[in-house]
């Protein structure tokens, strides 16, 4: 997603956590667990996944991400959900998190002759 959709996203989910609070935190969980396979496949551990009945998205979508980069998203969904415990301003939280989503990398195949 480009920048203009995360910004729109992080804006729906700012206006609904001032409704309700655990609906933003239940969305939040559910991209730690799947950022958390990401991670779990990536590493070869694809028997200790959450969402089995995605294996083959999740395989693919490891493709596009470095192993550093799925890290530091876990920990940025963890620092997210932490913050909006601690009644920080939900618009700049979100904004935050929207920023940090690493990209997907495509590969690009050259050849050569």
């Amino acid at each position: 997603a480009d920048y203009e959709e995360r910004f729109t996203y992080a804006a729906e989910l700012a206006a609904q956590f001032s409704q309700r609070r655990g609906s933003v935190q239940e969305v939040l969980d559910l991209w730690l667990d799947w950022w958390r396979d990401l991670l779990l496949v990536k590493i070869g551990c694809n028997e200790a996944i959450t969402n089995v009945d995605f294996e083959a998205t999740l395989i693919d979508s490891t493709r596009g991400y470095k192993l550093a980069q799925i890290k530091a998203f876990i920990n940025s969904i963890q620092a997210a959900g932490e913050q909006l415990r601690q009644n920080a301003n939900p618009q700049l939280v979100l904004e935050v998190l929207m920023l940090s989503m690493p990209g997907r990398e495509e590969s690009i195949s050259v050849k050569y002759g």
